[in-house]
């Protein structure tokens, strides 16, 4: 009983810590986290992992959706190819934002780039790099992220969504 009041506590502390955006506390943090403040915005029983490393502008990770341990959103934009200018000169470009939706498992050691979307069901293998969006239910994998697989076959996607949905 008291572990879980605790638990409480320490979600509604973090999320006033880095100006995190939620529709409940059935969210959970991890330790070690570094998340640039008034950035994120998550749905229902989001999970994200020890280590965590959020620093763009914007991220909005939907409802029951994993991020393991030591995963990066990362920025991804810097200007490089401005002829005589040291690239630490040349300043960023726009920042998009990711988005990460719902029902999603983003594995141990993943890095996402700024301006991607993680379509929902969508399962990212540990250690890829995503550099493109990610359709909704597939498997992704390898440096960069390519998908290998879906993750349901037509038939059973529609009956997740369905599912998914009521909960």
């Amino acid at each position: 009983m008291i572990k879980k009041i605790l638990k409480k506590f320490r979600v509604i502390y973090i999320k006033n810590i880095y100006k995190i955006k939620s529709k409940d506390l059935t969210c959970y943090f991890g330790y070690n986290l570094r998340i640039k403040k008034n950035s994120l915005s998550v749905g229902k029983k989001v999970y994200i992992g020890n280590n965590a490393h959020l620093s763009v502008d914007k991220i909005d990770i939907d409802d029951y959706t994993l991020l393991a341990s030591n995963v990066s959103i990362v920025g991804g934009d810097h200007k490089f190819d401005i002829v005589g200018t040291p690239i630490i000169n040349t300043g960023r470009d726009i920042r998009k934002g990711v988005k990460i939706g719902k029902d999603c498992w983003i594995g141990h050691g993943v890095i996402i780039f700024d301006g991607i979307t993680i379509n929902d069901g969508s399962i990212i293998g540990a250690g890829s790099i995503v550099t493109k969006s990610i359709p909704e239910y597939s498997i992704s994998v390898g440096n960069p992220a390519k998908v290998i697989r879906k993750r349901f076959s037509d038939e059973n996607i529609e009956k997740h969504k369905e599912a998914i949905n009521k909960i």
